[in-house]
C-alpha cells in the first residue's frame, strides 16, 4: 500500500491541554504526531496571564513529517 504524505495535516488542530488544569505543567507525548499544528495551536490557546510551563515530544515514523516539524519549529523559534 503506498503511503500518503499529508503536508498539513488532514484532520483540524486541537488544543491538546484544553481539559488539564491550567495551574498545572503540562507534559505531552504524541505519538504519530502527524504534523506541528496541534503543538501550534495548544501553545498560542494557552492564557496570557498563565506561567504553565509546556513539554512536547513529538514521534512519527514517517522521516518527512519529523523534517517538517523541526523546520517549522526552527523557524518560529
Amino acid at each position: 500500500m503506498p503511503t500518503v504524505l499529508y503536508p498539513v495535516g488532514n484532520t483540524p488542530a486541537v488544543c491538546l491541554t484544553q481539559s488539564h488544569p491550567p495551574e498545572h505543567d503540562a507534559s505531552l507525548l504524541l505519538l504519530g504526531c502527524g504534523d506541528i499544528r496541534n503543538v501550534l495551536c495548544t501553545a498560542y490557546s494557552q492564557p496570557a496571564s498563565t506561567s504553565r510551563k509546556l513539554d512536547f515530544t513529538c514521534n512519527d515514523d514517517d522521516i518527512r513529517v519529523l523534517a517538517s516539524t523541526i523546520m517549522t519549529g526552527q523557524s518560529l523559534y
